[in-house]
């Protein structure tokens, strides 16, 4: 209750940089040591089916297209009876409204661009074939419903992942392009490839990571990358849920442990000036309601 009554105070409190440094000059000798930070940037591709797997994936789509356009079975009972999306299959393909940066973009980008109530051919994902209907917009949502006929993954090419991520690394290292550009256009991970493959901390904007936060297999690969721009070589990784993947980090900087510094720390500053305007902001308020409101202090 007092966190919440807090923040609906003092939420729109604000500081300047003259508060911020009168702070740091303040507690200079209290600032934080920040341990060893990372930031990085990253490709990560899943491993693609093999042409076989994908070729029976093809035609079973394509007959699926043919009872549909033929008028054999409506949209969402070929979804029922066809679909390999277990979570919106028996709801008749209906994914509900979503936006962009939700869905992967070949998806997105087929279902953007029809109009409410017509159906796309068939997109490919990494993921299989599908047939996607838009059903209407509200906003920037799209409300679209979709039938997914999944890759056979039991028999990945795991080569050609490696051999795609190789030759990137090789063209990078001769200067041909830019990590972040062959982030936007290769990478797997929509939210990375967006920032052309900056990985952000956990529940923030900040682009550096503490190494200890991450697995240990993501440890070992980013802790032999010892100078800035160095690429790693593709490495699978296998998450405890989820696709295996194959992974290529790029080292932007290492900041070794050290106390906190106004120049390169300055965000991470300004917060611990904000955050102790606010509390003295909220002590001479609970002071003010001191002489007006009786105050019973009790050990219990």
């Amino acid at each position: 209750m007092i966190e919440t009554l807090r923040r609906q105070k003092f939420s729109g409190v604000t500081i300047g940089y003259g508060e911020v440094m009168s702070f740091y000059r303040d507690n200079r000798d209290a600032m934080p040591t920040l341990p060893e930070e990372v930031s990085v940037s990253q490709i990560l591709k899943f491993p693609g089916v093999t042409r076989a797997a994908k070729a029976s994936a093809r035609k079973k789509i394509e007959d699926i297209e043919k009872k549909f356009t033929t008028g054999f079975l409506s949209f969402d009972e070929l979804a029922r009876r066809y679909s390999d999306d277990p979570g919106s299959a028996q709801l008749g393909g209906d994914l509900g409204f979503v936006q962009r940066g939700e869905l992967v973009k070949p998806f997105e980008d087929a279902a953007y661009g029809l109009k409410d109530g017509h159906v796309s051919g068939i997109v490919e994902t990494r993921y299989g074939f599908h047939i996607i209907q838009r059903l209407g917009r509200e906003g920037r949502s799209i409300h679209v419903r979709h039938i997914l006929v999944a890759f056979d993954r039991s028999d990945r090419d795991e080569a050609e992942t490696v051999a795609l991520l190789e030759a990137i690394r090789s063209g990078l290292l001769e200067g041909k392009g830019s990590f972040a550009e062959m982030a936007r256009k290769y990478s797997d991970d929509p939210v990375s490839a967006s920032l052309g493959g900056a990985v952000l901390a956990s529940g923030s904007s900040r682009p550096y990571l503490d190494p200890r936060s991450l697995r240990p297999e993501l440890q070992a690969i980013i802790g032999g990358l010892r100078t800035q721009g160095e690429i790693s070589h593709p490495r699978k990784i296998t998450p405890p849920r989820g696709e295996p993947f194959y992974g290529m980090f790029r080292l932007n900087e290492r900041r070794l442990p050290h106390t906190l510094d106004p120049e390169k720390d300055y965000a991470m500053l300004e917060q611990l000036a904000l955050d102790d305007k606010k509390q003295r902001l909220f002590n001479e308020w609970v002071s003010e309601l001191r002489s007006e409101v009786f105050v019973r202090r009790s050990d219990i």
